[in-house]
């Protein structure tokens, strides 16, 4: 078990990240516009779990797209982009943009991933089977 502490470049998004498993996390990329534009690294774990602390109710810009099934959370004040939710069947799953863990030092290689043609069914099947499995989000202040 690994815990990784990070957040956004000004701090009014906060978190904790457990992997609960035995070595490093691994990194994927995804080819869509946000996530090229924004330069996402992501780690998910089914078992692992993602507590989050933004420093006010209003610190963070809830964007969606495409799909509009997954919400992406940026700091309204520095602009970093944290980390994405879907909330499938009452349940809020999540993936960590690992470019925000304090002291990240991202690899030579990420494995690219490609979802274009994907139905809503299945990503959303996909996020249940992979994404981090227990989100806890907290307003501080």
């Amino acid at each position: 078990m690994r815990e990784f502490k990070g957040g956004c470049h000004c701090g009014d998004i906060r978190y904790v990240f457990i992997w609960p498993a035995d070595g490093d996390p691994p990194l994927r990329t995804c080819n869509c516009t946000f996530c090229v534009k924004h330069g996402g690294i992501y780690s998910s774990h089914p078992d692992g779990s993602l507590a989050v602390t933004f420093r006010g109710k209003d610190v963070a810009a809830d964007y969606e797209f495409g799909t509009k099934s997954a919400h992406f959370h940026c700091c309204r004040r520095c602009g970093t982009f944290v980390f994405v939710v879907s909330r499938i069947e009452g349940r809020d799953r999540a993936v960590l943009n690992m470019r925000t863990v304090d002291d990240f030092k991202p690899p030579a290689q990420v494995q690219p991933l490609s979802y274009e043609g994907e139905n809503l069914g299945d990503r959303l099947g996909r996020r249940d089977r992979n994404w981090i499995g227990t989100v806890t989000i907290t307003v501080a202040g």
